[in-house]
């Protein structure tokens, strides 16, 4: 549907008070034309694709360059025919909608309904006015020319290094680094070139029995990491490790750090109990060292092997939580969230329990945290998994990627994978992924990697 909106009146009228107190004239009493006069142009550009409830499109307005464009291409083979168009423009205006791409054009006027040809997505919308210049604007309707969630992937024929249970890929001080933990409790810390995916083992007293997933970076650069006794260990350099526990604690899972200035005291938030109650589960949290025991956690929270997803708004640590394990021993069908570290809400959707694994799963965050992927772990009804899931929405929802999209049938069910995911100078996305334990608790060495082909670019970009 095409609507106008005749605003020239109030726009005028703002600026001569803007501009001149509460008056139009000047010294003299002179009428004085405001500097934008006869100034016409769009103000609200907005494209409803399929019907008039369909996904709403807004576009963003560069007067400068007097372009018309949707910052958030649309996703990879969206197609695109028709539309409902929504124009605001600052006055009553005579104005043609040319579709570049098909050489058609349609005029239109407030009183005008009905779909509009967007197809091939490049348009141009042309502003006639009285005694002045047209206005052309460049509309580009863009979309993804490569699929996002399709990555292209190989096996390595380097190998990680053996008998390894559970492990995690780290970056510490713009190096990656892999600790590990053996079926003994032993662990070993290696220093890893992901590009050639090769393994230097590294001097280092590390905790007997550690969790290397649990480790968790403050934002100070420091390490924090727990063992199998609950006991939190700290770390500047991932070499050597300092017993930081509570007094009368023992800790299951690390939450996050509160105090985001680089330059106080690590904060953390963490889950635990005290050593003389047996199952009864709190959240901890303030200065390391004198961390301070809070309100009981709610019915459902998971107290351990649980996947900690930190975002900040607005200069606050928010946090969700999914997956994990119960006091009871059981998975949680439930995930939280937090935005101060220690009251825990349930999210507003309730997944089942086949959404996220029980344990063992990888969680990789991508494109700088706005996307989360998953791969493999322990599911109750399926058992161990080589799937690989996507959430667009901080882990709420999930979807299943195609057999198409996944690395091929040599990559095998597997819980406890270690990886990553790095963007690289020419600003491709790599997912690395690293060992992890097989069907029959067999570990394995397989290191695969994944890169994102973007060589389709995104289509209708002003640089195609």
């Amino acid at each position: 549907m095409l609507k106008y909106y005749n605003i020239a009146g109030t726009l005028l009228l703002l600026a001569c008070m803007s501009l001149l107190g509460t008056s139009c004239q000047n010294r003299n009493q002179q009428v004085v034309n405001p500097w934008y006069s006869g100034h016409y142009h769009p103000k609200y550009v907005q494209f409803t694709l399929d019907n008039k409830k369909g996904k709403k499109v807004e576009m963003q307005i560069d007067h400068m360059r007097k372009r018309i464009y949707n910052t958030v291409p649309l996703p990879y083979g969206t197609k695109l025919d028709s539309a409902y168009l929504e124009v605001i423009m600052s006055n009553q205006l005579d104005a043609v909608l040319r579709n570049v791409s098909k050489e058609t054009e349609k005029a239109f006027s407030s009183s005008d309904t009905g779909k509009i040809n967007i197809e091939g997505g490049r348009l141009a919308l042309i502003i006639s006015r009285k005694d002045l210049p047209t206005l052309t604007y460049d509309i580009r309707i863009m979309s993804y020319g490569y699929d996002p969630d399709k990555l292209t992937w190989d096996e390595r024929t380097s190998t990680a290094p053996t008998g390894v249970v559970e492990a995690k890929v780290v970056e510490h001080n713009s190096l990656h680094y892999y600790i590990t933990r053996d079926a003994g409790g032993a662990g070993k810390l290696y220093q890893v070139d992901l590009t050639s995916t090769s393994f230097v083992a590294q001097e280092a007293t590390l905790p007997v029995g550690l969790l290397p997933k649990t480790l968790y970076n403050d934002h100070r650069g420091n390490a924090w990491l727990l063992d199998e006794q609950g006991q939190l260990f700290s770390s500047a350099d991932l070499k050597t490790w300092e017993n930081k526990t509570p007094e009368g604690v023992r800790l299951t899972q690390i939450l996050n750090d509160q105090e985001l200035n680089p330059d106080k005291p690590t904060s953390l938030s963490a889950i635990g109990t005290p050593q003389n109650e047996g199952d009864t589960y709190y959240i901890y949290s303030g200065a390391v060292g004198s961390m301070k025991q809070h309100e009981a956690i709610p019915n459902g929270f998971p107290v351990r092997d649980a996947f900690v997803y930190n975002y900040i708004i607005s200069g606050t640590q928010h946090s969700n939580i999914l997956g994990g394990i119960q006091a009871n021993g059981q998975p949680t069908e439930l995930s939280f969230f937090t935005s101060d570290g220690v009251h825990w809400g349930k999210t507003p959707y309730r997944y089942s329990s086949s959404s996220v694994p029980d344990t063992g799963g990888l969680f990789i965050q991508r494109r700088e945290g706005q996307q989360i992927m998953l791969v493999g772990g322990l599911y109750s009804k399926e058992g161990i998994s080589n799937n690989i899931k996507i959430s667009e929405d901080r882990g709420i929802t999930w979807k299943s990627l195609e057999k198409s999209q996944l690395p091929g049938k040599e990559f095998t069910p597997r819980i406890n994978i270690a990886g990553t995911s790095v963007v690289d100078a020419n600003n491709v996305e790599h997912i690395y992924l690293i060992g992890g334990v097989l069907s029959g608790d067999r570990s394995t060495q397989e290191v695969w990697h994944g890169y994102l082909d973007t060589t389709g670019g995104i289509i209708n970009s002003f640089e195609n």
